[in-house]
């Protein structure tokens, strides 16, 4: 088990700043979320060595890394850009990967055309220039060059925003398998709710340039303890009220009053302005772009475009 601690590491440009406090084990798999220009990539820049932080630490297992350049840091990381040399072929870019490795020629061949089925790259494309390859292709050819390098931690920054959903729930659990195998602490930056609800046992949320939220991925879907929490990951029911915006879990949401088993004094109602509804079997999804609304309740019945809501369960929230 490997221990990951940021101690309020900073990093500012002339019009923006950032300031990280959070704590990661290796046995759990985290995803990084939040909105776009939040400092998402920034902070997993910041851990691999990439960008040289204005304070703080970084401790792995007690120890602090944020002396020793990228390459001497047990960290591999997976950036948003193709990291794969133009002139050279996939194969050879991939066994560069495995230079610190003492197996012989075929062992670091079989290794590679191993994981390239594992990721649903044919043996053939291995041959071929990056340059020749789809961008999804390119993704997952940038992912096993991750994944290759012997690491405690692997930081993965958006990898699948070029592959489909079928194909990304697939790696996804495939990379789950190898997380155990391996022993490897996984930060996953995201914003695709499938690779949290997929893979996630902890999620940690980033808003304008801090870390708002890091907890296991039920008790934020349960308890936000923030704006940004709740409607990113759209557990519930934000409703904005006059004395600040509350969360409402969907099992204390109705659509019909009929519905309601508890007392009427405790009982509110919201009327949404544009509902759109989306009938998923016995459950209805409903959007509402006016109030930035998005949820999934129980409607049995027909849906008139009033919610109902037991206000003893509403959580208040903090205002990020």
């Amino acid at each position: 088990m490997s221990q990951l601690d940021c101690l309020s590491l900073k990093y500012s440009t002339s019009h923006w700043s950032c300031d990280y406090s959070a704590s990661f084990q290796s046995g759990h798999w985290h995803v990084i979320t939040g909105e776009s220009g939040c400092g998402k990539s920034s902070f997993l820049r910041l851990l691999s060595g990439l960008l040289t932080p204005g304070g703080g630490d970084i401790l792995l297992d007690g120890q602090s890394v944020c002396h020793l350049p990228p390459h001497q840091r047990t960290f591999s990381f997976m950036s948003q850009a193709n990291a794969l040399f133009p002139g050279i072929s996939v194969l050879d870019n991939l066994t560069l990967a495995l230079h610190d490795d003492k197996s012989s020629h075929q062992q670091k061949s079989a290794k590679i055309h191993e994981l390239a089925a594992m990721l649903k790259l044919d043996a053939a494309l291995l041959h071929r220039l990056p340059s020749s390859v789809s961008g999804g292709q390119l993704s997952r050819c940038n992912l096993a060059m991750a994944l290759l390098r012997p690491c405690s931690w692997l930081l993965l920054d958006e990898p699948f925003a070029a592959v489909d959903r079928q194909t990304r729930l697939s790696i996804l659990s495939l990379l789950r398998e190898w997380q155990t195998t391996n022993k490897t602490g996984i930060l996953l930056v995201s914003h695709d709710l499938d690779d949290i609800f997929t893979v996630a046992s902890d999620v940690t949320i980033i808003a304008d340039g801090k870390i708002v939220e890091n907890k296991p991925l039920r008790d934020a879907l349960d308890a936000p303890g923030n704006l940004s929490t709740a409607r990113l990951l759209r557990a519930g029911l934000v409703h904005l009220t006059s004395s600040g915006p509350v969360f409402i879990r969907p099992d204390h949401l109705q659509t019909s009053r009929s519905e309601l088993r508890c007392d009427e004094t405790y009982v509110e109602s919201l009327v949404l302005k544009e509902p759109r509804a989306t009938r998923i079997g016995s459950s209805l999804r409903i959007i509402d772009l006016a109030q930035s609304i998005d949820v999934t309740v129980s409607a049995p019945g027909d849906f008139n475009g009033t919610i109902w809501f037991d206000r003893r369960n509403a959580q208040r929230l903090g205002p990020l």
